[in-house]
């Protein structure tokens, strides 16, 4: 049951590469990162590790659904063929050893990876449709990135 959620998402990443390799003039056009996080509150004494750790990988997984990601491309309310242009991936991962998630959106558009990233973020939360024992709410908004990932900076 939970290897379709894994194929969905790969079919996600999949059609946001197509979106990395648009190209300037000068070269590859740069990608921006913004990252929302999400603190995925439980009830720690009814779970033990392995429990915490599989809960928090299934809404990590809804997180970045197809149907999550529909729902915020709809409350931005821009063009879908826009946002497939310039959205090149998005993800979500958890911090090690915690119960943060980060949602990452990796854009051509600084400002797009941002409000898509946050978008996300108040997506999954008004949602509601996490189990009862996880208590959802954003720990840090996305900013606009400053830097591209493929410029000189990061090298």
């Amino acid at each position: 049951m939970k290897i379709w959620r894994y194929i969905i998402l790969l079919a996600l990443c999949n059609c946001f590469v197509t979106a990395a390799f648009s190209s300037t003039e000068s070269g590859p056009a740069p990608i921006y990162r913004s990252i929302a996080q999400i603190e995925l509150s439980m009830p720690l004494e009814n779970y033990d590790g392995e429990r915490i750790k599989i809960a928090i990988t299934d809404e990590i997984l809804r997180m970045v659904s197809s149907q999550y990601i529909d729902m915020a491309w709809d409350s931005l309310k821009i063009e879908e063929e826009m946002i497939k242009s310039y959205v090149v991936a998005i993800d979500a991962k958890r911090i090690k050893d915690s119960s943060f998630v980060e949602i990452w959106v990796d854009s051509i558009d600084p400002l797009l990876a941002t409000q898509l990233a946050n978008a996300l973020a108040k997506t999954y939360i008004s949602a509601k449709e996490y189990p009862d024992a996880i208590q959802p709410s954003i720990r840090q908004t996305a900013k606009p990135p400053i830097n591209p990932l493929n410029s000189t900076w990061d090298k």
